[in-house]
């Protein structure tokens, strides 16, 4: 076996070695300088260590279980990829977080870890307003050249990954088990979609089921490869505001977007507002708050106008609804300079042909495809 591969046959055995931990692999590394010579390393230097017992019999132990060769295969076999911290993919904003993991299992494009990632989070019980506001964001963002990151959980995570794909955006998935588990199991086709042009990520070994106690850890991941976060909707006690405490741990921006007072699934987001988080409406106030309006481009905006306008008129008028989302018509008059009577027209003619919707209070959207 190549060095290469060797050492990385090492480090998917060290994996998966349990109570090790990302901070204990640190400290073997400072120690033994590779994973080949911690795994290789004297019984009486292991028993030397300043660690719990019990984390030393499972370091003892397992190396006379686990075959390392045999568990690298397992990973290539399946067409899944290893970046440990000492590599140059590993993701910068990550390695800066307090407690980043040693080695990411990845499946999909390694790629989709450049550039600019941003996280967009929320409950697992997602209404229809939120659904809207997603929507809105995802697109949004997508347009802005960011990759969306969330964890892939039923609602409002799953539904960010969708719509990110919808808009020909490039998302990452981390998961709380390993990357060969697929969790909740109805997202099983959604993970295909998701690696042909984004990545499935996961710091666990293969085989890991989504046990319960994995998703808080997890959550640091979402916020630590993101430079912030959006909060779509979340409940007063959502597992979402653990993500949100991550964030804030390592100093990401947390945005969150309000919702009505009278909606429970509001509440986590109201509380985040009262507590420092940037309440957003727009786009822009992400972009403004991040600092990166001059440093990433909206090329996607004019060729997603041009698929679905048909007239140079049409395309005022879909620029503006992908600007600002919904419009009433006298906005959309206002906006693009068009007669009241033109306006009226070419949105009837847009609402038979399916290109625009109708929300109510002559207020119109783009139908999204």
């Amino acid at each position: 076996m190549e060095v290469k591969n060797r050492e990385a046959a090492f480090w998917v055995a060290l994996s998966c070695v349990p109570l090790l931990g990302a901070v204990r692999l640190k400290k073997l590394i400072e120690v033994f300088h590779s994973a080949e010579e911690i795994w290789k390393a004297k019984d009486d230097l292991i028993e030397k260590l300043n660690f719990p017992n019990s984390v030393k019999q499972s370091l003892l132990e397992n190396r006379r279980k686990i075959d390392p060769e045999s568990e690298l295969q397992k990973v290539e076999s399946g067409g899944f990829k290893i970046i440990t911290y000492q590599d140059q993919e590993y993701p910068k904003l990550l390695s800066e977080i307090h407690d980043p993991p040693v080695m990411l299992y990845l499946y999909g494009q390694i790629s989709a870890l450049r550039g600019t990632l941003f996280a967009v989070v929320g409950t697992r019980k997602v209404t229809s307003y939120g659904e809207r506001v997603a929507d809105y964001f995802v697109s949004q963002l997508v347009f802005r050249g960011l990759t969306i990151v969330s964890g892939m959980a039923r609602g409002i995570d799953s539904l960010v990954h969708s719509q990110t794909l919808e808009n020909q955006g490039k998302t990452v998935a981390v998961l709380g088990s390993g990357l060969d588990i697929i969790y909740p199991p109805e997202n099983r086709k959604l993970a295909e979609r998701i690696i042909e042009k984004g990545a499935l990520i996961s710091e666990y070994p293969l085989g890991t089921p989504p046990l319960r106690q994995n998703f808080p850890v997890r959550n640091r991941l979402i916020s630590g490869l993101s430079v912030g976060l959006l909060v779509v909707e979340a409940a007063e006690k959502s597992g979402t505001l653990i993500t949100v405490q991550q964030a804030l741990a390592q100093n990401r921006k947390v945005f969150a977007v309000p919702g009505s007072i009278f909606n429970p699934l509001s509440k986590g987001t109201l509380k985040l507002i009262k507590s420092g988080a940037k309440p957003v409406e727009t786009i822009d106030d992400i972009m403004d708050e991040l600092n990166l309006g001059q440093h990433i481009t909206d090329q996607k905006k004019p060729a997603f106008i041009e698929i679905v306008c048909q007239s140079n008129e049409e395309k005022l008028i879909c620029k503006a609804l992908v600007e600002n989302e919904a419009l009433s018509i006298d906005e959309i008059k206002r906006k693009t300079g068009l007669s009241m009577a033109l306006v009226n027209s070419i949105l009837t003619k847009m609402e038979i042909r399916g290109t625009v919707i109708n929300s109510g209070g002559a207020v119109y959207a783009l139908k999204k495809s």
